[in-house]
Order: C-alpha cells, then sequence, then structure tokens
C-alpha cells in the first residue's frame, strides 16, 4: 500500500475543482444566449435566415426559421414553390432597427429588389417585419403591420376624432366582409393611425382642401403627414372625417410603395381617393344620412351657396343616383362597377389640370 500524503491529494483535488469550474463556466458562456442582448440574438437570427434565403434553401428557412402557427397555414411544398416562383430577386436587406415588446420582435427593414429578368434599376422597399420567441428561438411570421408606433401623435382635437371615426369605419366594413374569419390581429396590423401627423394650414389654392405628402422628405412610414385647410375649423367632425377618407387613402397607396414599390397614375389614386370618400359616406347610419341630408337646399339655385364639403358630397351623390338609376336597387356588382366608372369620369374632368403636373 503506497501512502499519499494528505496535503497533496487535497491540493490535486482543489486543482481539478478550479478547472472542471472553468471548463464547466467556459462552455456555459459560449453557449448562453447571456452573452448576447435580445436585440442581438434578432439581428442574429434575421442575418441567417437572409442567407438562406440568398442561397435558396427555403426548406431550412421552413424548418428553422418560420414560426410553428404559420406552418399550419401552408405546408412545406407550398412555401418553396410559392418562394422560388416569385419573380422578384432580394439583392439586400439592411435592418434599421430592432423593437422588443415582451417575446414580439419589429424589424424596422430597408430591402433592395430588381426584376429576376432585369435588374438593371432594384428598387428600395421599406417595411416592417415580424419576428415571435419560440422555444427561445426568434423565428420570422408573415405579418407586415403597417405602423409599429405605439402613441398617436399630438394634433388638434377635432382632427384626432375624425381619424378615429375613419378607423372605426375601416374596423366596421372589415368586419362585415367575413366575420368568421376575421384575424384580430390582422385588424391590429391594418391599423396606421398611430403613423399620422394632421395639422392644419392656409391653402393658397382654394380647391386645395386637404394634402397627403408623398414626399419621402416630408412623409415616411412612421410618420405619415396630412394637411387640412384651416377653414376646416368651421365644420364638425363629419365634414373633416368626410375629407380625410379621401386623403388617408394616399396615405395608404404611400405605405404600399413603400412595401412593394407599386405605383398608380394620378388619374387611378383620385379615383382610389374619391371612391373612399363614397365608400365612407356610404358606410354612415340612417340617422347620420338624414342629418347630412338635410343640411342641402331644397332648391338647386342655392347649390353653389354650399360650404365645400357640402359641395363634394353632393356631387357624389349625383354619381350615386345616376349609378342606381342605371343597375337598378337590387344588382349591388351592377351598381359598384357604373359607381366606379361615374367616379373615373368625374376624376378626369376634376383633377385634370391637377394630374397634369405629374
Amino acid at each position: 500500500m503506497t501512502y499519499v500524503p494528505m496535503m497533496k491529494t487535497k491540493k490535486t483535488s482543489i486543482i481539478l475543482t478550479i478547472l472542471l469550474a472553468l471548463g464547466f463556466g467556459i462552455f456555459y458562456l459560449i453557449n448562453s444566449s447571456m452573452l448576447f442582448s435580445e436585440e442581438q440574438l434578432v439581428e442574429k437570427a434575421a442575418k441567417e435566415y437572409s442567407e438562406l434565403r440568398d442561397q435558396g434553401k427555403y426548406n431550412k428557412i421552413y424548418d428553422n426559421f418560420l414560426v410553428s402557427k404559420e406552418k399550419i397555414k401552408v405546408s412545406k411544398s407550398e412555401y418553396i414553390k410559392k418562394r422560388t416562383s416569385s419573380s422578384v430577386k432580394i439583392i439586400s436587406t439592411e435592418i434599421l432597427s430592432i423593437n422588443i415588446s415582451d417575446d414580439i420582435a419589429y424589424l424596422d427593414t430597408i430591402t433592395r429588389t430588381c426584376p429576376k429578368t432585369n435588374c438593371s434599376q432594384p428598387k428600395e422597399l421599406r417595411a416592417y417585419y415580424v419576428w415571435e420567441k419560440e422555444d427561445d428561438e426568434w423565428k420570422i411570421t408573415s405579418r407586415l403591420p403597417l405602423c409599429i408606433r405605439e402613441k398617436p401623435y399630438e394634433m388638434a382635437p377635432e382632427l384626432s376624432r375624425a381619424l378615429s371615426i375613419n378607423f372605426e369605419y375601416y374596423l366596421d366594413s372589415y368586419s362585415k366582409q367575413s366575420p368568421a374569419s376575421v384575424d384580430p390581429q390582422d385588424v391590429k396590423d391594418s391599423d396606421f393611425t398611430n403613423c399620422v401627423f394632421i395639422e392644419y394650414t392656409n391653402s393658397s389654392d382654394p380647391k386645395t382642401q386637404g394634402r397627403f405628402f408623398f414626399d419621402n422628405s416630408i412623409s415616411s412610414l412612421e410618420k405619415l403627414v396630412i394637411q387640412v385647410d384651416s377653414s376646416y375649423k368651421q365644420y364638425d367632425d363629419l365634414a373633416i372625417s368626410i375629407l380625410l377618407a379621401h386623403e388617408l387613402q394616399h396615405a395608404l397607396e404611400f405605405i404600399e410603395y413603400s412595401y412593394d414599390g407599386s405605383t398608380l397614375s394620378c388619374i387611378e389614386s383620385e379615383t382610389r381617393a374619391v371612391m373612399s370618400e363614397w365608400m365612407f359616406l356610404a358606410s354612415l347610419s340612417e340617422y347620420e344620412k338624414q342629418g347630412l341630408s338635410q343640411r342641402f337646399p331644397t332648391t338647386p339655385d342655392k347649390l353653389n351657396q354650399l360650404p365645400q364639403p357640402l359641395k363634394n358630397v353632393w356631387d357624389l351623390i349625383q354619381l350615386s343616383q345616376s349609378a342606381s338609376q342605371k343597375c337598378g336597387s337590387h344588382n349591388t356588382s351592377c351598381y359598384w362597377n357604373e359607381m366606379d366608372a361615374n367616379v373615373g369620369k368625374y376624376v378626369r374632368d376634376v383633377y385634370k389640370d391637377e394630374c397634369k403636373k405629374y
């Protein structure tokens, strides 16, 4: 039997314990997410996702980066087919900022794209993407929120009320389309009211009652700037709401352009905006419609005395009556097609000088 001094054994044991502790500590630190902030982990996952996308490895994206609830909506083969059949080539993606709330990350990004057939004129698209934390890993969703601001801009109380009225109309029309399939998250993602800033201005052109700024140096995804002529201070919330229905449609077009690069001609844009006014008016309750009709004169000779907001409404009522006379009261499809055609003619006449500038 060999004799081992107690001190040497104790010293060896201590050294081994320290080495083991250091080894486990280093292993833990290397593999632990505690080394990174959540923002860095999201950025890391997004970059890995982009690399796989650029390599066309959509099967790996589906397996490792797509959140589970998205896989319920689309099979792996369908997902790969959709991505590979796209006519758009993604050149690069830049992350401008990452905002995290609980287990949801909002990525503000700029993506450079071009048609696969011709990449000589690439586009820069700006959009918000949503990632979710699932099983301690960040994964991408299909959500594309139009606005990620948590608070609205400060503005005159009547402008805020008119903005809220417009979104209430949107909620109502959205839910009526298919109430059973309305996803509350989709409704929330479609709400861009917190990104709208409205202010009064003294317009030099009496025909310009409202204006949305398509100029990127003024408007952006986080601040969609609308100006309302100061004359509207004398009108009620309904008159302002009708005007905003028009300008908010232009703001939505700006968002669509930022997201996918789609553009409309001036006439197409104004036709959509005027149709939005009419659809807002058509959504009013019978009580509100009766109140509005009481503001119109009973004799045609007094029409010129109407304030501008009511003149606009009067014009739309005449276009609607023309469509109803042609299609009858029960042919909804015919009515809306005819109304769209009538509005198109109206816009080409009213906005012909304005659209010559573009």
